[in-house]
């Protein structure tokens, strides 16, 4: 039996464990608002990080801080007429094999990173050094900034490429989890790319990507008045009140399927929740890292995740807004008793959390994850 593919960035490093020649290599740019610092030649398989000590000219200026440099040992496929005859998207993700190393690097450093086009070629029986080639420049990104106040101000920072060693570990992995761990990385890359200019479509991209690693690492399989409790404690107390145990549990087992995803996105982010931020600010700048805070947090994102998609309503203006800066720390929460913007007008107890402290949050969740796959030497 065959096994099962993964990504072509995994397939490609599996091939080059083999001691094969490649058959050929390009460059690419790394493009991103991030001062990045080192270099790696060695220890990462078929792909060098090259830096070009690029220096940024302006503070909302992306710049390509880093060349990848793939040297690829997949033959070109071309497909059967049995492969054309049906649908087959497991692999899909919109990207390239250079788009899949740039957003799991993204994923690792939590800056923004994206590929441009092809920069430079090798071809075998050509000059060792390379042919230069600008024929993609169309695809290099572009990046939007709504201000200088930012967002997320961790993703614009300086990060040494030495932080990457857990890349390492990439083609160890399953292939199906390498997939699943390369869609979640790209879901990532896009909302930190986009969080400075359309940070509500950020917040359900953040979501998603969890959601994604969520999937694949969901095996339980809880009761209805579990996943009640869960997604909805305070309907559980009204219907307890209402009719006791068994009323709960009538209710409970018609709408269970649609508690589902949210019990997985928060059991996942409870199962790998990080250790709290090492600078924080001041108390009452400061989200509780207590589990039973948290997961109200989480219950009231995916709340307002689900009246996104399927409602209309933008996550609410003050978790979108910049964070306060106190000594250098931003703050993790929104401020005040009470937030009004763009003609809506929101209480504390229902914005808890701002974007910058979700995606560490997040960020770091994957990361424990990805860690968890990698079998003990």
């Amino acid at each position: 039996m065959n096994r099962i593919l993964g990504p072509p960035s995994y397939e490609n490093w599996k091939s080059a464990s083999l001691e094969m020649d490649a058959i050929d290599g390009f460059e690419v740019p790394l493009f991103t608002d991030a001062h990045i610092t080192g270099n790696i030649q060695d220890g990462f398989g078929p792909y060098k990080f090259l830096n070009p000590i690029a220096i940024p000219t302006s503070s909302d200026t992306i710049i390509p801080g880093v060349f990848l440099r793939v040297e690829n040992y997949l033959e070109l496929h071309i497909p059967s007429p049995e492969e054309m005859s049906s649908t087959d998207d497991m692999h899909y993700h919109g990207g390239t094999l250079q788009d899949e190393i740039a957003a799991l690097s993204s994923l690792i450093l939590g800056v923004r990173l994206k590929s441009g086009g092809i920069t430079r070629e090798f071809n075998k029986d050509e000059d060792p050094r390379g042919k230069p080639v600008l024929f993609q420049l169309n695809m290099n990104p572009t990046l939007l900034s709504s201000g200088e106040k930012l967002i997320i101000p961790e993703a614009r920072s300086t990060i040494n490429l030495k932080y990457l060693d857990i890349l390492s570990t990439y083609p160890t992995i399953a292939p199906e989890d390498a997939i699943t761990l390369v869609k979640a990385a790209r879901i990532y890359q896009d909302a930190i790319w986009i969080a400075e200019s359309e940070p509500e479509l950020a917040w359900i991209m953040f979501v998603s990507a969890v959601e994604t690693a969520a999937n694949r690492w969901s095996t339980m399989e809880a009761t209805p008045i579990e996943k009640l409790r869960t997604s909805k404690p305070d309907l559980e107390k009204v219907l307890f009140d209402q009719g006791g145990e068994k009323h709960v549990k009538n209710v409970a087992e018609l709408i269970v399927p649609y508690m589902g995803a949210t019990k997985k996105f928060i059991d996942f982010l409870l199962e790998f929740l990080p250790s709290p931020p090492v600078n924080r600010p001041r108390e009452g700048f400061q989200h509780s890292w207590e589990v039973r805070e948290i997961k109200k947090s989480l219950n009231k994102i995916y709340d307002y995740r689900s009246a996104a998609l399927h409602g209309g309503k933008k996550f609410p203006a003050p978790m979108c807004f910049p964070p306060i800066i106190l000594n250098n720390i931003p703050s993790e929460v929104p401020t005040g008793l009470s937030t009004m913007a763009y003609g809506g007008t929101w209480k504390i107890e229902d914005t808890p959390i701002l974007l910058h402290t979700f995606e560490y949050i997040v960020r770091r969740a994957l990361i424990s994850w990805w860690t968890s796959l990698v079998a003990p030497e």
